[in-house]
């Protein structure tokens, strides 16, 4: 086979993904949460697992709601949901104060 068609197959497959694999923490997310040209979701670019805790990455989504431009309720409930995704592959811990601040985040 040509290779010029392979790369364009490849092209078009990887237009065509919703769910994407990021190289980092090896979790699946939607195109929007982890770009397949990248293929680094949007956690592991922003935020460290040694250094950063739930509680301080549940404080910085009112700045990533913001910056989305998106409905901030459906944009935190993903926002929440990838997070514990990314955090238990961590295990990170998740706190009685992260819960408060996850439930005033969501109840707004």
């Amino acid at each position: 086979m040509n290779p010029f068609h392979m790369e364009k197959m490849t092209q078009l497959v990887t237009k065509m993904q919703t769910v994407c694999t990021c190289k980092i923490c090896k979790q699946r997310y939607p195109k929007a949460w982890c770009p397949a040209d990248e293929a680094l979701c949007f956690f592991c670019t922003r935020f460290n697992p040694m250094k950063h805790t739930r509680h301080h990455i549940l404080q910085e989504s009112k700045w990533y709601v913001i910056q989305s431009g998106e409905d901030p309720a459906t944009y935190l409930r993903e926002y929440v949901h990838h997070l514990h995704l990314w955090c238990n592959r961590y295990s990170i811990p998740y706190t009685k104060a992260d819960a408060d601040v996850e439930d005033e985040l969501l109840t707004g």
